[in-house]
């Protein structure tokens, strides 16, 4: 996974709606990897997770896990080399299972747990997903990614200060929708992500496009995921996921 290969997929990067809007959205996927502590260095096990939900509904109809060997060290930007061939492979799976006339359903578009243009080279793991797998993908990072292109509106700070409830001046801390969501503007005021912040929660989340999903849509389909601050695709995958690796654990003890 070398700068060369991530340029030739760069290549094939789509940032806008590919023949796909929100209106046409029926299931939405999510994907995840839990590590196990103390236990996420190379050669350490991990399970990458998709659960694929009804939209808008959310109901889930598909989970299925795979455990990996980890091949990399974890190094800020470069998640994909981790964890992108597992999430891959499960996308792989569902199609495959789905030709073959099993029961699968194959998301309309995915939420990956990691940053799609939001971030260093504005090709994290989401857009890598999106890419090789040929599916419409979005970023979804609970954390700030910093670049060093923002500009001063859009740095971790300002984004805080500008989505923060007003309670301390007596007011409703409940903030308007349009309040609820800060989209990052780099110096050249290109639009590389949004923060977005579920109305059960005071924490965004970061949103960026990953593949063939503009920034606008992939926002929508974010919020309309969301229940809680982690949109309920990926907050699946997590807790099946890491469900997954304590039964690995537990069987392996047990042997």
């Amino acid at each position: 996974m070398d700068e060369e290969d991530e340029e030739a997929l760069k290549s094939r990067l789509i940032l806008r709606d590919d023949a796909l809007g929100v209106a046409e959205v029926r299931l939405v996927g999510g994907l995840d990897v839990a590590y196990a502590k103390g236990s996420d260095g190379v050669g350490d096990m991990a399970v990458a997770c998709l659960v694929v939900l009804t939209f808008p509904s959310l109901q889930r109809c598909y989970t299925d896990t795979i455990s990996f060997e980890i091949q990399a060290p974890y190094a800020p930007g470069f998640l994909a080399r981790r964890e992108a061939p597992a999430m891959i492979r499960l996308l792989e799976r569902v199609k495959e299972r789905k030709k073959s006339g099993q029961e699968a359903a194959v998301p309309d578009v995915v939420l990956v747990d990691g940053n799609g243009t939001m971030h260093p080279r504005r090709f994290g793991i989401a857009c890598r997903v999106g890419v090789v797998a040929d599916v419409p993908a979005i970023g979804v990072s609970k954390n700030f990614l910093a670049l060093e292109d923002l500009d001063a509106h859009s740095t971790k700070e300002a984004i805080l200060a500008r989505m923060a409830p007003t309670e301390d001046l007596g007011e409703d801390t409940a903030l308007p929708a349009h309040e609820r969501q800060c989209v990052l503007h780099c110096i050249d005021d290109a639009q590389v992500g949004c923060a977005v912040m579920a109305p059960s929660s005071r924490v965004p989340v970061f949103v960026s496009p990953g593949h063939r999903v503009s920034l606008q849509t992939a926002v929508s389909i974010v919020r309309r995921s969301q229940v809680y601050r982690i949109p309920e695709p990926i907050r699946h995958a997590d807790a099946e996921a890491r469900a997954a690796l304590r039964r690995h654990i537990s069987g392996g003890k047990g042997r």
